[in-house]
């Protein structure tokens, strides 16, 4: 049906173009918003790195989060900001993302490990979390793990993903559908699944996920047992923290 309405298009002058009736006119244009839908979804999909292993804004996470979705701030009354925007377009955001994206580009039957010194105003958790919402909608049957040191930091973690799914454009929630999105769950239609769990060893040992995520893993005071216990299964494990002594402090020193 698209071929054909396209090629209808190609055909018509400017003159026969405006003597069409409603209905063929509404039909070109579903058609046209239709092709212009397919090449956004399509390059979200996309994944690439530059020379440098940096990914790239025009494709892939980062052309979702920064064009076609917003994050809410919940300060942004006392900033005098709008309170839901695109994801900002800072440097150091492609590199970072180009690490997350290295176990999609570049399979492999081992864990690959990621640690992320942070501070609180770069943004980390929130482009990791982008990173794991857009994993779930482009990569079918994936299955992601947030792990932090309390329950409400997990449903916070959670609510950043939510946040991003329920303010993308209309025609990605209908093409990448969330079918269940509570406090510490969010379910894909095609299969994908995201949890929130607080610390503890035998909490992420009941997942077998693709990702698992510690949240402020530098505190977590059983990091090495919780790391372990989910390394055999997880072929992405990604730990991020502003500084404190501890099992990933060490690690990032070594």
């Amino acid at each position: 049906m698209k071929s054909q309405l396209s090629t209808r298009l190609q055909e018509l002058t400017a003159e026969e173009l405006a003597l069409l009736p409603d209905d063929e006119l509404q039909a070109l244009d579903r058609l046209l918003k239709e092709n212009i839908y397919d090449h956004r979804d399509s390059l979200c999909s996309l994944v690439a790195l530059d020379e440098k292993g940096w990914a790239s804004g025009k494709s892939g996470p980062l052309y979702w989060l920064q064009n076609l979705t917003k994050t809410i701030d919940d300060h942004a009354i006392a900033k005098g900001t709008p309170g839901k925007a695109p994801f900002p377009r800072k440097s150091y955001l492609r590199p970072l993302m180009g690490e997350l994206l290295k176990p999609v580009l570049q399979p492999s039957p081992d864990c690959y490990t990621t640690l992320f010194p942070k501070s609180r105003e770069m943004m980390t958790s929130w482009a990791i979390c982008g990173y794991i919402g857009w994993l779930c909608q482009w990569r079918p049957g994936t299955l992601a793990v947030v792990q932090t040191l309390k329950e409400t930091k997990a449903e916070e973690l959670i609510r950043y993903v939510a946040v991003l799914t329920e303010n993308q454009e209309p025609f990605l929630q209908e093409r990448h559908r969330v079918t269940r999105s509570v406090a510490l769950e969010i379910e894909w239609a095609n299969g994908s699944r995201m949890f929130g769990i607080p610390g503890g060893e035998n909490q992420i040992r009941m997942f077998h996920p693709f990702v698992a995520v510690f949240d402020e893993m530098a505190f977590m005071e059983d990091a090495e047992s919780c790391y372990n216990a989910v390394k055999p299964v997880a072929k992405q494990i990604v730990g991020v923290s502003s500084a404190h002594p501890g099992w990933m402090g060490d690690q990032c020193s070594i």
